[in-house]
């Protein structure tokens, strides 16, 4: 007969799908190590010019302004990042913002998408699977052997 142990269960739970209460813990040391990473600088500066080089390539000067979590209402398994940069369009020279919305479930990547947009061009189909890619392979780094 098979001794269950703390750790035997753990594991157990883990490899069945979490419980809500194992995938609330996930999701709350993941938004921990996502606000944690956006605190570098340089980090916001590359993300805010892959985000522009994504969403608008002609754009110039962005600017990192935020990084936000939280945990999505639907699932209280998916972590939500809302990344929003400011920016200049190239042709005109006039301010925008961008926000991304993008989601994460037990370290692997959902999917990325732009929630609000304030450019009057809006964002074409390939470069919403190329912002979709970039996250992907940011999900990669946050999340090592998890995609």
């Amino acid at each position: 007969m098979r001794k269950w142990t703390a750790t035997t269960l753990v594991v157990v739970a883990l490899g069945l799908g979490a419980s809500s209460a194992l995938a609330s813990e996930w999701v709350d040391l993941a938004s921990r190590k996502v606000k944690k990473h956006f605190e570098d600088e340089k980090t916001q500066v590359n993300v805010a010019k892959s985000i522009l080089n994504c969403t608008h390539p002609t754009g110039d000067d962005p600017t990192f302004v935020s990084a936000e979590t939280y945990t999505d209402a639907d699932d209280d398994k998916v972590l939500l990042v809302v990344i929003t940069i400011k920016w200049k369009g190239g042709l005109t020279g006039s301010k925008y913002k961008t926000s991304v919305t993008w989601r994460c479930k037990k370290g692997k990547h959902i999917d990325a998408v732009v929630s609000s947009d304030e450019s009057i061009i809006p964002v074409s189909k390939s470069n919403k699977s190329k912002l979709d890619d970039y996250f992907s392979e940011l999900a990669e780094s946050f999340f090592p052997g998890h995609n």
